[in-house]
């Protein structure tokens, strides 16, 4: 900003202020008072510090202009007073070069300038204009401060913006407050440890280039709960800090957690005996080809549902992202294969064929397609895509699964006949969406659209009475 613009901003505050002009030589109180009042908003005069400082106790006022030396209070006193009740008002003191013995004693009251008589007026208006500049810079970085706080205090954890140099806390909202940090107090404490906010100080100057704007410091233990703290760097010497309370979230995942485990181990000890016999069974032998067929079925689905109970939290990191994505190249014809062999029982009670075809070539004539992802999620997606379309199909009907590969994608399209119920349809891939069926928990569609967005693929379905159902899963050849 140049002297020019400087100056014409300084007129422009000057001219919304209200100022108390006091002295007691009454020429030179109207002198002065007829050269300055076009320049202010107002202007309120007294011939001496006890009128001075009444008017100052029922008025508003901006900026004072006082001389020393005068009856019944004397301009240091009455600025003493003034102080007490505005301890920020600016005031410009007029003296003459004989009376320079109360400086001292006008600086220790808190003058910020001061004008020799007779009064220049160049030098008293400067000193006007440095008033009003001082007035309206504090005012509008009260207003900022306010409009933080505001902002702050919309947030209900703790916040604060403090100083990258000195760790002085600038802002502070009303949750942070109430642990007991407050503005011009360092930030150093339970929550933030000097050598974390020297780490996020040193990445931002290493990627000063870059898009670095903040760092997470997950699991801090403070104030007898967990949280989250994340820096952001807001300005060149601002950081906005945030606390959020992760101890309700880290117990429900403690509890999901543990919960889970008792299940799986629950579910497993009979599962396991189960297997046990089923084994026991196979290897007696004696029974008909048929029914031989049908025990190894049984035991291949049972272990199919000891790796699903292995992997029964899968479902909750997937709907937190926190699962981490392992792609591998697996042979997804013997993985139709197997599934195909587990609905036997829905084959041949509804009387329903299942086709499964790869590029237009039925199963039994392809020797292997194979597939790069999850292996056991995407088995998991596939089983249940096709039980709910063995469950939704008419009997003597056909279910059929279609594999193609595309340039950058695999297309799977899984169809039956029936027809997705109108109340569930727009909510069809929703947790917990199922309509009519007794045992139906709305968690296989649900799981199979977690599965697929995992492995950045798509997942639509269309629905009617001419054409049936079609649920359509796009995978990428690649990763």
């Amino acid at each position: 900003m140049n002297r020019d613009t400087l100056k014409n901003n300084s007129a422009i505050w000057l001219k919304n202020m209200s100022v108390l002009y006091v002295e007691d030589e009454v020429l030179t109180l109207e002198h002065i008072s007829h050269l300055i009042s076009p320049l202010i908003k107002k202007l309120y005069k007294a011939s001496d510090g006890s009128e001075g400082l009444a008017i100052a106790k029922d008025n508003e006022i901006d900026i004072i202009i006082t001389d020393i030396d005068m009856p019944k209070m004397n301009g240091i006193e009455m600025c003493k007073k003034i102080k007490q009740i505005n301890s920020y008002i600016p005031i410009i003191i007029t003296t003459y070069i004989e009376e320079t013995n109360y400086l001292k004693e006008a600086i220790d009251v808190g003058v910020n300038h001061y004008v020799l008589k007779p009064i220049d007026l160049d030098a008293l208006i400067k000193n006007l204009y440095r008033c009003a500049k001082s007035i309206f810079t504090d005012r509008e970085l009260n207003k900022q401060t306010h409009l933080n706080e505001l902002m702050l205090n919309s947030l209900s954890f703790p916040t604060m913006l403090f100083n990258r140099n000195d760790f002085k806390v600038l802002s502070a909202n009303n949750a942070a407050k109430e642990l007991g940090y407050f503005p011009y107090e360092n930030i150093i404490g339970q929550f933030i440890k000097t050598e974390q906010i020297m780490t996020f100080l040193k990445k931002i100057s290493e990627d000063n280039k870059s898009s670095f704007k903040q760092i997470k410091f997950p699991d801090v233990k403070a104030y007898e709960k967990i949280w989250d703290i994340i820096l952001s760097n807001v300005a060149d010497d601002i950081i906005l800090f945030f606390a959020i309370d992760m101890t309700e979230q880290k117990r429900i995942e403690r509890m999901k957690e543990d919960s889970e485990r008792i299940v799986r181990h629950d579910l497993k000890s009979p599962l396991n005996s189960i297997l046990g016999y089923i084994e026991l069974i196979i290897e007696f032998g004696g029974l008909a080809p048929k029914f031989i067929k049908y025990a190894e079925n049984a035991y291949e689905s049972g272990k199919s549902m000891a790796t699903f109970i292995d992997h029964a939290m899968d479902i909750f990191k997937l709907e937190d992202s926190s699962y981490k994505f392992s792609p591998s190249d697996f042979n997804i014809r013997e993985m139709l294969e197997k599934i195909e062999n587990e609905f036997l029982y829905y084959i041949q009670k509804k009387n329903i064929d299942l086709s499964v075809n790869f590029n237009g070539n039925p199963l039994k004539l392809i020797s292997d397609y194979n597939m790069i992802g999850e292996k056991i999620l995407i088995k998991n997606m596939l089983s249940n895509l096709i039980k709910n379309a063995f469950e939704a199909s008419p009997a003597n009907s056909t279910i059929t699964v279609n594999i193609d590969r595309k340039e950058k994608n695999h297309e799977i399209n899984i169809h039956n006949m029936g027809v997705v119920p109108i109340e569930v349809q727009d909510r069809f891939f929703d947790k917990y969406s199922t309509s009519g069926k007794n045992k139906g928990t709305g968690i296989g569609t649900y799981s199979a659209y977690l599965i697929t967005k995992l492995h950045k693929g798509e997942i639509s379905y269309t629905t009617s009475d001419e054409k049936g159902t079609h649920v359509y899963v796009t995978l990428p050849l690649s990763y």
